[in-house]
């Protein structure tokens, strides 16, 4: 069965993109940290064992703060939060510019969760939810079998700097053209069951 939703194409590989972030937040930046910049590993363990806490303060808040903005601009701006802050490690590794970037990055993963999943159960028709699901789901495969191949090699070859610019470009640049595709999306349930073409 292919699923025929233009939209849901398109949001879909949007959140390739959105994944290719998570990689940079979770494995190049590491390496950076300890091979690159010369920070103990601890450091990164430190801001990790931030992190929850940052979601666990921040998530109910943000959620009431941003309720009243409709899904479309919600996931431009998410996703645009997580993918440009890299853009500062061009120019400076310090460790307040590094802190900056994680909690930025936090705050678009609060918006991004809750709001791709939303869409996804929207632009999902009822009876094939479960396959609508299944492919988004399968996002962060793809994501990290590609991200770190490349990224890490870009890293070897051309140094942090270049990943950064990288990551922070190729992250951010499918945002706005996808944002008007959405702007439809009004949060409710999925839509009725809708076309689907049969292979």
């Amino acid at each position: 069965m292919i699923l025929a939703d233009r939209r849901f194409l398109l949001f879909l590989g949007s959140a390739v993109f959105a994944w290719l972030t998570y990689v940079a937040y979770e494995v190049v930046l590491p390496v950076s940290l300890v091979d690159g910049y010369g920070y103990e590993p601890a450091a990164w363990g430190f801001l990790v064992w931030v992190n929850p806490l940052l979601v666990a303060l921040f998530q109910v808040r943000l959620t009431r703060l941003t309720t009243p903005i409709p899904p479309a601009p919600k996931l431009v701006i998410a996703l645009l939060v997580m993918g440009l802050p890299f853009a500062l490690l061009v120019w400076t590794h310090s460790l307040a510019a590094i802190v900056f970037v994680i909690v930025v990055f936090v705050v678009g993963e609060m918006l991004w969760v809750p709001t791709s999943q939303a869409v996804v159960a929207e632009l999902a028709p009822a009876d094939i939810r479960g396959a609508y699901m299944g492919a988004f789901g399968s996002a962060p495969a793809i994501g990290f079998a590609i991200a770190p191949l490349i990224d890490l090699q870009a890293r070897n070859s051309f140094g942090d700097e270049t990943t950064w610019a990288l990551f922070a470009v190729t992250a951010s640049w499918p945002r706005c053209p996808a944002g008007p595709h959405f702007a439809g999306l009004d949060g409710r349930a999925g839509p009725e069951p809708s076309a689907v073409l049969e292979a």
